[in-house]
């Protein structure tokens, strides 16, 4: 049975973790990350200053150990 693990950044494309938005999605890529969602949200985040805030959901499969 195949599994996967999630996880979400936010903002990737800004200044910060990635630098620029093809950069930090091509990392994520890179990692084995696969996008599977971009969602706006108004949840306030002291460092952004009013600016809306991106969160961006990924997905991969875990590795698994082959079977006995």
């Amino acid at each position: 049975m195949r599994t996967f693990e999630y996880k979400f950044a936010v903002n990737v494309g800004e200044e910060g973790e990635f630098g620029n938005l093809e950069n930090g999605l091509n990392r994520m890529g890179d990692a084995g990350w696969d996008l599977i969602s971009v969602v706006s949200t108004s949840v306030p985040v002291p460092t952004r200053k009013g600016r809306p805030t991106l969160l961006y959901f990924f997905k991969r499969e875990k590795e698994t150990g082959t079977p006995s």
